[in-house]
């Protein structure tokens, strides 16, 4: 018996060590399950070129909206449009070109007072621009020397804004008479578009502009569009007279149309 007790003392001690390894190693497994379902958690990593794509996705609030151009639209300040219309048809400019000048004006600095007055630089030639048509070289300094002999210049208000549009109607009779005629006796907004493109001289191409069937180019268009919302760009009480005159019926519309 005394020689079988140190085998039955190991035997034992080897099976209470089991018992006691077993939790540990199921606890062991456990734990490591546990990491590896906290690691599936875990976000996936972008990286190198899928960073660009999470950019991207960040930046899809930003991303321009159709109606984006509206709000473009909304930008520009009604009264400069308001005023050139009243000072264009005092100098008897009519419907067709009263409208074209004033998409021109919209195309070229958005009605937009700062850009008017201030300047800008000509996208194309990167030359200084300032004023309603964005004069620049020796138009401009014949444009500011006229404003100040009027006693305008700088004052960055209607009576400026008044001031250049007078200065654009003696600066077509004087130096592009063939264009002035063209663009006063223009029966429709395209012929009278075409003719102010010759004298403004921008580039009616891309990728400055696109075509436009009636205004020469689609952003003149946009704004021509908008100041004939704003009821801009009308009959003159002059105009409506001369049409009835010429309407067997006394129709201003029929006699337009006839015309």
């Amino acid at each position: 018996m005394k020689k079988f007790l140190p085998l039955f003392i190991l035997v034992f001690s080897a099976a209470a060590f089991g018992q006691i390894d077993s939790p540990q190693n199921d606890k062991t497994d456990d734990i490591k399950e546990k990491a590896s379902l906290l690691n599936l958690s875990k976000p996936v990593v972008k990286m190198d070129g899928d960073e660009s794509a999470l950019k991207q996705a960040g930046d899809e609030s930003v991303v321009k909206r159709p109606g984006d151009e509206s709000a473009v639209k909304r930008s520009g300040d009604e009264s400069v449009a308001r005023v050139l219309d009243d000072e264009l048809t005092i100098l008897g400019y009519t419907v067709p070109a009263r409208l074209s000048i004033l998409g021109d004006v919209g195309r070229e600095n958005n009605w937009n007072r700062k850009t008017i007055f201030k300047g800008h630089s000509d996208p194309k030639n990167q030359k200084r621009n300032r004023g309603i048509i964005s004069w620049q070289g020796t138009r401009l300094k014949k444009l500011n020397s006229y404003l100040k002999q009027e006693g305008l210049l700088d004052r960055g208000d209607d009576t400026e804004l008044r001031g250049m549009a007078r200065f654009m109607h003696s600066e077509l009779q004087a130096d592009y008479p063939d264009v002035y005629n063209e663009l006063t006796t223009a029966k429709d907004t395209k012929s009278a578009s075409n003719a102010l493109q010759k004298y403004i001289k921008y580039v009616p191409k891309r990728p400055y502009n696109s075509p436009d069937p009636d205004f020469k180019v689609r952003k003149n268009a946009v704004w021509a569009k908008k100041a004939k919302a704003m009821g801009l760009g009308q009959p003159s009480d002059s105009e409506s007279t001369k049409a009835q005159v010429h309407s067997p019926d006394g129709d201003p519309t029929k006699a337009a149309s006839d015309s």
